[in-house]
């Protein structure tokens, strides 16, 4: 069944895509008609060639019982037809212009005589059509090369067409085009919607969907004809219900043949423009060759084409000058000024709509325009330099605003600072959270920060409100456990070790100090002191300043990040010696890839006060190494693994000093002072460097 399945949505599929590709692929043209002797009966078995004079093709068929003949899939172009039958004298008729796309009857009538004799009849036999209903006209050779044309574009030609008509704003909605040296104008037929049209070059869709014009607009040059239907489309061109626009280039034919042409525009055939008071500088040329010939005669042919448009062209506007009433702010004119004009001071209409004289009678009393009229428009940019400045000053974490600002310069850089509503606010912040990921913490940390940057902005006197104070603040799960697993870190030292090793002390350092990540990268060699084994924090989150003892595997990391300096200025450098401003770049990447969810750099501070717990250190210890004001915060921060409060539990009932009655009722109440857990889920290269 599953194969049937597949089958059946394979097959559908060939059939819609081999559908599409011949769509409207009408290239070619039908030659049908009735072979009659001289009494107008029927004759069968007549043999009619058709031969193209330009290429050579030729193709021959019979006629049927009823002698009607049908040639189909000929190319358009000039024919001539020979019809040959015994006792019947051959029939000669040249001059047969075959028009593309069309169905076209030519009916022929024998002589009685020998087949040695010929009868030529010359000239374009009448086209009738009696094979399809469809309404239309051709636009020939004769018409492109002779009529003169604006910018040499074909859709000028189209007015030509009985039922066109141009778009209302010649157009389409208002968008201009420029096609060579004149615009690609939108057309109506039978009153249906321009956008409703469709355009096919030799066989091949080229239809702008939305405007329903050209992509590609061929020069005049390379075009050999071109049919537009309006009406009673035939089946494969029933794409669209407006006109069915078919083009088709020239070819190669058994003749070298082509063209040179430059249509010349300038200033010195012109005559001035009446509302310009000076004829500007005009030049223009249409200009291009075209070249067909034979490859192989009656086989293979080639044809090329050029053409080039170089311009100036100058322009001239007019607009309209206030009158010397409006000069001296007498708008009285009801035509000029048909609305009341309001005084934005009292916000009521200027009397007479006379307003200057008022306004000059004022300024000589010197009365002053109010305080918000005179104040100048403060931009968002001006606001986010002053808390960018305020930052780089009183807070360590400037380079986080700084990666936060910008897309919030991005968006509202030139906006006035008073303008943006809070609903904009929300927008961006949900923007976030939703194409970005945002997590609840990173949108409360934008929300501050625009918070922030109004503040300043009203204590400085550039704005009034501080629309941030409207933005709804998120709820963020911060009953998450964040600390990082044995079997997770193995993971992480995996991939750092693989992409990244340089940053090995960097992490190594972390997980064994609990520094923040601004203490981390703000920390310098003047605050850390290997001989005795502690650095520095000269001032933590709390204001106050923190000292960090170090461990062995802490002084391994120092000693390694000590090699890339001489020792002076920031410990956190590259291998280049560069300070290095933070972890984005590394560090998530590599928990990305080490599968590890929810977890970010603040979670090894949290790891560090874990691992500090669960090894058996006091909770008053863990504070004091945490840097926190109160033992609550510490609390936060310390995380049980199940297995470590499974194995409290468990070492209740397995102590000997604790036994009880048969009703469970405890005998003896001394305990035990061992350590509570092992230091087991600790990573093994960690208790290696530690036992080192």
């Amino acid at each position: 069944m599953k194969r049937f399945y597949r089958s059946f949505l394979l097959g559908f599929l060939m059939t819609t895509l081999m559908a599409v590709s011949v769509l409207a692929q009408v290239t070619t043209t039908t030659l049908s008609g009735t072979i009659t002797d001289p009494s107008g009966a029927a004759v069968p078995g007549a043999q009619v060639t058709v031969t193209n004079t330009n290429t050579g093709l030729h193709r021959t068929v019979s006629s049927n019982s009823t002698g009607n003949y049908v040639i189909a899939d000929l190319p358009y172009g000039q024919y001539e037809v020979k019809v040959l039958k015994q006792g019947f004298n051959v029939l000669n008729r040249t001059g047969i212009i075959l028009s593309l796309g069309t169905r076209q009857t030519l009916d022929l009538s024998l002589t009685v005589g020998s087949v040695t004799q010929a009868v030529t009849v010359s000239g374009q036999a009448t086209q009738l059509k009696t094979r399809d209903a469809s309404l239309g006209q051709v636009i020939g050779t004769a018409q492109i090369e002779a009529l003169p044309v604006l910018g040499r574009s074909f859709n000028q030609l189209m007015y030509l067409i009985p039922g066109s008509q141009v778009s209302p704003t010649g157009q389409y909605a208002g968008v201009s085009f420029i096609v060579s040296a004149g615009p690609a104008i939108g057309f109506s037929f039978n009153g249906m919607r321009t956008e409703m049209n469709d355009y096919v070059i030799d066989g091949t869709e080229t239809t702008y969907p939305i405007f329903g014009t050209p992509t590609f607009y061929p020069s005049l040059e390379t075009l050999q004809e071109f049919r537009v239907e309006t009406q009673n489309f035939s089946s494969e061109m029933s794409r669209t219900a407006g006109g069915q626009v078919m083009l088709y280039t020239k070819s190669g034919s058994n003749e070298l043949h082509g063209s040179v042409y430059d249509y010349l525009r300038n200033d010195n055939l012109e005559a001035r423009n009446p509302f310009s008071p000076r004829k500007p500088e005009s030049k223009s040329n249409l200009f291009g060759a075209t070249v067909g010939g034979p490859i192989k005669k009656n086989n293979t042919f080639f044809f090329a084409g050029y053409e080039g448009f170089r311009a100036v062209i100058p322009g001239t506007s007019s607009t309209t000058v206030p009158t010397q009433d409006d000069r001296n702010g007498i708008l009285t004119d009801p035509v000029l000024h048909p609305n009341p004009i309001i005084d934005p001071t009292t916000g009521q209409p200027f009397q007479g709509n006379v307003l200057y004289r008022k306004r000059k009678t004022e300024a000589l009393q010197g009365k002053k325009l109010p305080e918000n009229l005179r104040a100048p428009m403060m931009s968002f940019a001006e606001l986010c330099h002053d808390a960018l400045a305020y930052s780089k000053a009183h807070k360590r974490s400037y380079h986080d605003d700084v990666f936060r600002m910008e897309p919030l310069l991005a968006r509202f850089r030139e906006r006035a600072a008073d303008s943006i509503t809070p609903q904009e606010f929300e927008h961006f912040l949900s923007e976030g959270a939703e194409d970005n990921e945002w997590a609840a913490a990173t949108v409360n940390r934008y929300r501050a920060l625009i918070s922030l940057i109004y503040r300043l902005g009203i204590e400085n006197g550039k704005v009034k409100e501080n629309p941030a104070r409207l933005v709804k603040h998120r709820q963020e799960n911060n009953a998450r456990v964040r600390w990082l697993t044995a079997d997770e870190e193995t993971r992480l030292r995996a991939v750092i070790s693989e992409q990244c090793p340089e940053h090995t002390p960097e992490l190594n350092l972390a997980l064994n100090t609990g520094l923040r990540l601004s203490e981390m990268y703000g920390l310098t060699w003047e605050n850390v002191r290997l001989t005795r084994s502690v650095l520095t924090v000269p001032r933590s989150k709390n204001g106050e300043m923190r000292h960090v003892p170090l461990n062995s595997v802490s002084l391994v990391a120092l000693a390694e990040l000590r090699k890339r300096g001489d020792g002076t200025g920031p410990v956190i450098r590259n291998l280049k010696r560069e300070p290095l401003a933070g972890q984005r770049f590394w560090f998530e990447p590599a928990v990305r890839k080490a599968k590890i969810r929810g977890f970010s750099w603040h979670c090894l501070r949290h790891t560090f006060a874990s691992r500090l717990v669960m090894s058996g250190v006091d909770i008053r210890t863990v504070q004091e190494l945490m840097g926190h004001k109160s033992i609550q915060m510490t609390v936060r921060y310390a995380h049980l693994a199940p297995k470590h409060t499974v194995a409290a539990v468990e070492r209740l009932a397995a102590s000997p000093s604790v036994s009880g009655d048969a009703s469970g009722r405890p005998t003896d109440t001394k305990t035990s002072t061992a350590p509570v857990v092992s230091i087991s889920s600790v990573p093994a290269d960690v208790q290696q460097a530690i036992a080192v």
